[in-house]
């Protein structure tokens, strides 16, 4: 009898459950994050600044309905006022930014997320015979066309990450 009655409180017990959810599940949410990082470029062996160079943070799970042309994203036409450009990055919780002539970047992101960030070098020029791999055309290709264009000749540096804390600083990139 007492086996008897433990089940079938058991059973209305997951019933009601079942029946009282909201059916939503819980989503994490999100919140500000601040990155900070450092880009420098080696010059006759001296560790300069590299202001002007361009930042570049695209979420990973998102994508741009209209790719933008890259050229006015470039360090050596950059255009930081009325870009569609950086417009279009924005919407879809990205962000653009210039490195100051502290060779320091400081931007705000959503996150728990994953982020490409991409540092276009102003100053710095790859070699001639060095091309960009594959691997990074077709990573950013899904936000730029034709993604070369947006490098050039310039030297970059591409990661992911993922903002999983208020404040997180990349280490220093050097070109």
């Amino acid at each position: 009898l007492l086996g008897v009655a433990a089940t079938t409180f058991f059973l209305m017990g997951l019933m009601i459950g079942q029946y009282s959810s909201t059916g939503s599940t819980n989503k994490t949410e999100l919140y500000e994050c601040q990155l900070t990082g450092q880009v420098f470029l080696i010059d006759e062996g001296k560790k300069t600044a590299d202001d002007g160079a361009v930042v570049i943070v695209l979420p990973v799970d998102a994508r741009i309905m209209e790719r933008p042309a890259p050229q006015p994203l470039r360090p050596d036409e950059f255009q930081p006022i009325d870009n569609p450009s950086i417009t279009a990055i924005e919407k879809i919780g990205g962000r653009v930014v210039r490195i100051n002539r502290a060779g320091e970047f400081d931007l705000t992101l959503q996150g728990p997320r994953e982020y490409f960030v991409l540092v276009i070098s102003r100053y710095g020029v790859r070699p001639d015979k060095e091309r960009i791999p594959k691997s990074t055309v077709s990573e950013i290709g899904g936000f730029f066309f034709p993604a070369e264009d947006l490098i050039g000749d310039r030297k970059f540096f591409l990661t992911r990450i993922v903002l999983n804390r208020r404040s997180q600083n990349l280490a220093p990139i050097v070109f």
